[in-house]
């Protein structure tokens, strides 16, 4: 009944919460996994990278419940004869969990800012590798702040929660909107992300518009 409907409506927002605190983790695996490299510390630098793994696979466990328990909430999936409600939400759980790839955590966008800026210390004023047909300098600290579909500086960079992966605002709505007419999901459309972008699951990027405003008083000096 209505009750269930807020407990779930509950843990979705607990779920959230806790996807919200494993970022600010990340951002300080970031962090030190650059002073570790900073210091020839390798095998330090490596544990950063598990650390990092670790987080993004507790990360999408909290991303693969709360897309289960909104499946629940809008009426998609029920208890059966044979299963209760949470052991099909289990189920369920376990199925995305089988999807999975491997290394999939290395489209994570912490993850491959942990590598930038690794890369970095050693390499100032260079490209990594993969990057050369973006064409940005990192210097090392420096977040891209221009938007992957505009190629522009964020003006409103909205985040979608199911990936991590950033968006202008308007750039990002116009993308749903124009699938939702034609009845069609929208994926993330970072190339092997995979991830669905939906309205709901974008959120205010803060981090971002922090480095936005670094980077303009950067320029202005």
């Amino acid at each position: 009944g209505m009750a269930m409907y807020s407990d779930i409506s509950n843990a979705i927002s607990i779920h959230r919460k806790h996807i919200n605190e494993l970022g600010v983790v990340m951002n300080s695996v970031v962090d030190m996994a650059e002073n570790f490299e900073r210091y020839d510390l390798t095998e330090n630098v490596e544990q950063q990278r598990s650390a990092m793994q670790s987080f993004y696979f507790m990360e999408l466990d909290y991303l693969d419940r709360i897309s289960v328990l909104e499946q629940v909430l809008h009426g998609n999936l029920t208890a059966t004869e044979t299963n209760s409600l949470s052991e099909i939400v289990q189920i369920e759980c376990s199925k995305l969990q089988k999807k999975r790839k491997a290394d999939q955590y290395k489209t994570h966008p912490k993850y491959m800012q942990l590598e930038k800026r690794v890369w970095a210390v050693s390499h100032p004023d260079e490209l990594l590798p993969d990057d050369e047909e973006e064409g940005f300098l990192i210097v090392s600290t420096q977040v891209d702040v221009k938007c992957p579909l505009t190629k522009q500086t964020f003006e409103v960079p909205m985040k979608n929660n199911q990936c991590g992966h950033t968006f202008e605002k308007d750039a990002i709505l116009e993308m749903i909107n124009r699938n939702a007419t034609r009845r069609k999901k929208t994926k993330c459309p970072i190339s092997g992300c995979g991830r669905t972008v939906d309205k709901r699951d974008l959120v205010r990027d803060v981090d971002m518009e922090q480095a936005v405003k670094r980077a303009t008083q950067d320029e202005l000096a």
